[in-house]
């Protein structure tokens, strides 16, 4: 008996060994294959390829799937890519509890799984819609255990073109444990444990989250029992590790299989967490900042509670409500030392809020307070209050202040901001900057910059300062101003515009002292008027000499301003502007001076005009220059010295009034060909001392040391246009001589001048070759004086005078210098016309005709009349 047991025994065993084996050689593996993707596609409705199908018997048995490829709908009418593949399926079943109607599995691997979901604008998915199996015979009850379902090397990638939504989870791993039974045929009740690991979650959600989610890792490990029956997932013990913060996970959610029905009822909690660990595990991209500089030095813990309960389907999603505690939380970045320590308080938050009372703490080493409550992720607004200091030291590490900069003092704020968060344009800030006490020193300023007294107030969409005063060495200022819509520019939107208006007010403001000018370089106007004449100065172009001093356009912002400038005394390169009062306007990146008054060198000066700015990154273009002026009674030799070209030649008291156009290069210099202008001038109770022209016509009227003229009027009409000035008229009312000019000179020297010169008879009668006869007839008017015609061409530094002593000499004087006149009014013209084409159509600034301009210009033209003789010509 016993040897036929034995018998019968090894004859199950050579079956149970022959019978797979038959089935290995009986079945080739491409057909196992084929039958495989076949049933998958007419389940899927998808292509399906597997590359290689093996079936192993030794060291366990096997069957593997290579190279599986689920491809897209097939109803799509351009290629896409496939919904699915994975590099290797391999099955590991035991073969002996088959026989005992349960299905033991000891491996499920998936290596390589790669997925991609995609929705379409219209909501149409590429995943497939699996069908019920066929109606038949139900299914025996089986026992149904998976001891190990193993998956290496995942990817999901899932795109929404609905709303933009992008999530890709990369480097997944899982290890998982099934057991359970199944009844007719389905899985009636299960156990499932195990542990999932994703590497990288990278996620945009628009929608949902503001800001994209980089870098995430997650760890879940789970022990979960389903119970299809009940219909309901008990979580027994759940732990879901996000980077370093665990958070432990139990409860139930009821009617799993039911959208109406379904409800959730989970507590969440990560006990105590150490704040120093779960910074160390952030990504690497969120602890760097742009200077290199990386979060460290985190110290404290953080502990999590939260409840999620409700219904969980339909449309619906259960509530969160939660609170995170923070005891003596600290940070530190780099060389900036402790950004933060003793941080204490919690945060109570929903699925879709977040609010605090209070978190207090010190924020680089200064008292700080937080309160906030946020709505709406994917759309954040709400109300954050942040009470504070920060020293200007900090500031200086952090990058805040210029560059070779050195601060003390501290800016204390209180600031409240609320609204939309995304939508800067509607936050309202309230609070206040304190700025007293700061002492700022950078290297464009001499001396420090000090604010004496400061408060800046925010009132909702606007910041205010009233009475700022600062002081840098002897100068002092006083500054109110107000900004409207300044956040949104502030913090980068620069599509909404700041409206600024200010007034600033001085006592003393001297420029010399602040900016350490120097008295002996190139003051603005020898460069200027050195550009005009093509001059070099030692050597050096203007331009060169401009780019040294550091001379050029500024670039402002595009702001709307209107300002007021005053000042009982400014000084600049060593002169002295006394009673300044300046309005200026600044529109779409053009600098309006509305008006500008101002007294010097004994006289007054009234401005109006405009100037272009470049914009901020724009490829530079030349920029347009407007400029009324007037100039009342201010002494010609100091005048002329500072700002012009004519130095050391002429004293007296000055009148000036007119306007020019031009356009300036990037160093501040006239661009000579677009210059334009015109106007009326008058010197009174002066002379001309050492001019080589006067010295000329000394020498061919005989006169000998004819190096001074004194005169009581000398008033003529000008017009600029490019490098040459031209004189339609000028009158010089001398004491022993009369002149009367038109013609034409350029900022290089040249002259091309006719004149009428009314001299003493006793002169005429030395100059040389003069006869008789000529001069007695030439005796004309009460005063004695014969009328003289003279041609001056050449270079004032060595002009060439010739003078008309013909018979007909008083007509051929005024002959000469009606000739001038005409061809310095075409060469103006047609100079001028050129220069118009040039610039850009002129808009309407300031009125022309204030008092003071007008008292000037009365007073120009009368002198003019009067000193112009009837019959004259």
């Amino acid at each position: 008996m016993r040897r036929r047991i034995i018998y019968i025994a090894g004859f199950a065993a050579l079956l149970l060994l022959v019978l797979p084996l038959a089935l290995l050689l009986l079945i080739p593996a491409e057909r196992a294959g084929i039958m495989v993707a076949a049933r998958a596609e007419a389940a899927l409705d998808r292509d399906v390829t597997v590359g290689g199908f093996r079936v192993k018997l030794l060291p366990r048995p096997a069957i593997a799937l290579d190279n599986v490829v689920v491809g897209g709908p097939r109803e799509t009418p351009q290629p896409v890519s496939a919904l699915a593949s994975a590099r290797r399926v391999e099955l590991r079943p035991r073969l002996l509890p088959l026989l005992r109607r349960n299905v033991i599995v000891d491996e499920v691997r998936v290596d390589r799984l790669r997925v991609l979901i995609d929705i379409d604008a219209e909501g149409n998915s590429n995943l497939p819609q699996i069908d019920d199996a066929e109606a038949g015979e139900p299914a025996e009850d089986l026992e149904l255990r998976i001891r190990r379902l193993q998956l290496t090397d995942g990817r999901i990638g899932y795109r929404d073109a609905r709303d933009g939504t992008i999530v890709r989870v990369d480097g997944i791993e899982q290890a998982l444990r099934v057991s359970g039974s199944l009844s007719a045929g389905e899985l009636s009740r299960a156990a499932l444990s195990g542990v999932l690991e994703i590497a990288d979650i990278d996620a945009i959600l628009p929608g949902r989250l503001a800001w994209p989610l980089q870098d995430v890792r997650l760890r879940l490990d789970h022990d979960l029992t389903l119970d299809r029956a009940a219909d309901r997932l008990d979580v027994t013990a759940l732990e879901l590790r996000l980077q370093e913060l665990p958070i432990r996970v139990a409860g139930t959610i009821a009617a799993l299989g039911n959208d109406e029905r379904r409800t959730v009822d989970l507590t969440l909690g990560t006990g105590s967490v150490d704040v120093a660990r779960l910074v160390a595990s952030l990504p690497r991209a969120l602890l760097e900042g742009a200077s290199g500089d990386v979060i460290e030095g985190a110290a404290g813990y953080a502990t999590l509670d939260a409840v999620v309960q409700g219904r969980a389907g339909a449309g619906e999603v259960p509530a969160v409500t939660g609170t995170l505690a923070i005891a003596d939380a600290a940070l530190d970045r780099g060389r900036h030392g402790r950004i933060v320590d003793g941080l204490s308080g919690a945060l109570a938050f929903s699925l879709d809020s977040v609010s605090t009372t209070g978190i207090t703490g010190r924020l680089l080493g200064e008292p700080f307070q937080l309160a906030a409550t946020i709505h709406d992720f994917s759309a954040p607004r709400g109300t954050v209050a942040v009470r504070s200091a920060l020293t200007m030291a900090e500031a200086g590490k952090l990058g805040l202040l210029p560059e070779g900069s050195e601060a003390t003092g501290r800016i204390g704020f209180d600031i409240r901001a609320e609204g939309p968060f995304t939508q800067l344009a509607q936050v309202l800030v309230d609070g206040h900057l304190d700025v007293t006490g700061i002492t700022l020193q950078v290297p464009a300023l001499e001396q420090p910059a000090v604010v004496d007294e400061g408060r800046i107030v925010f009132a909702g969409g606007t910041a205010a300062t009233s009475g700022l005063r600062a002081h840098v060495g002897n100068s002092d200022v006083e500054l109110d101003f107000d900004a409207a819509d300044w956040l949104p520019y502030a913090l980068g939107d620069t599509t909404h515009v700041p409206v600024v208006t200010f007034d600033a007010r001085s006592a003393r403001f001297d420029a010399d002292e602040i900016f350490g000018i120097d008295q002996d370089r190139y003051t603005y106007g020898q460069l200027f008027f050195a550009r005009l004449a093509g001059d070099e100065l030692d050597g050096r172009t203007p331009a060169d000499l401009a780019e040294e001093m550091g001379l050029g356009l500024p670039t402002v912002p595009p702001i709307r301003m209107d300002g007021h400038v005053r000042a009982r005394q400014l000084v600049n390169g060593g002169v002295a502007f006394d009673d300044v009062d300046v309005v200026v306007a600044a529109r779409d990146g053009t600098l309006e001076v509305q008006a500008a008054s101002f007294r010097m060198m004994g006289g007054g000066v009234h401005l109006n005009g405009r100037l272009g700015l470049a914009a901020p990154g724009a490829a530079y273009a030349a920029q347009p220059l407007e400029l009324d002026y007037t100039v009342n009674s201010v002494g010609a030799q100091p005048f002329l010295e500072r700002f012009t070209a004519f130095r050391d030649h002429v004293t007296g008291e000055l009148l000036l009034n007119g306007s020019v156009r031009m356009s300036l290069d990037d160093h501040l210099l006239p661009v000579t060909e677009t210059v334009a202008g015109a106007g009326t001038l008058a010197l009174m109770d002066g002379e001309i001392v050492n001019w080589p022209l006067l010295r000329a016509v000394g020498e061919r009227i005989g006169v000998a040391r004819f190096d001074t003229l004194a005169f009581t009027d000398w008033t003529g009409r000008y017009t600029l246009a490019g490098s040459r000035v031209v004189l339609d008229e000028s009158v010089l009312q001398g004491r022993d001589l009369q002149v009367r000019a038109a013609g034409s000179f350029d900022f290089a020297g040249n002259l091309d001048m006719g004149a009428t010169l009314y001299m003493p008879q006793q002169w005429a009668q030395r100059i040389p070759g003069a006869p008789t006869a000529f001069l007695v007839n030439l005796v004309s008017g009460a005063d004695g004086t014969v009328p003289v015609g003279a041609r001056l061409t050449g270079n004032v530094r060595a002009p060439s005078v010739r003078l008309d002593l013909s018979e007909a000499g008083a007509r051929t004087a005024s002959a000469v210098r009606e000739a001038a006149r005409q061809e310095a009014r075409e060469v103006a013209t047609r100079v001028l016309d050129d220069v118009t084409d040039r610039l850009p159509t002129r808009d309407s600034l300031a009125a022309r005709a204030d008092s003071a301009r007008s008292a000037v210009q009365d007073s120009i033209t009368s002198r003019l009349r009067r000193i112009i003789r009837p019959g004259g010509g």
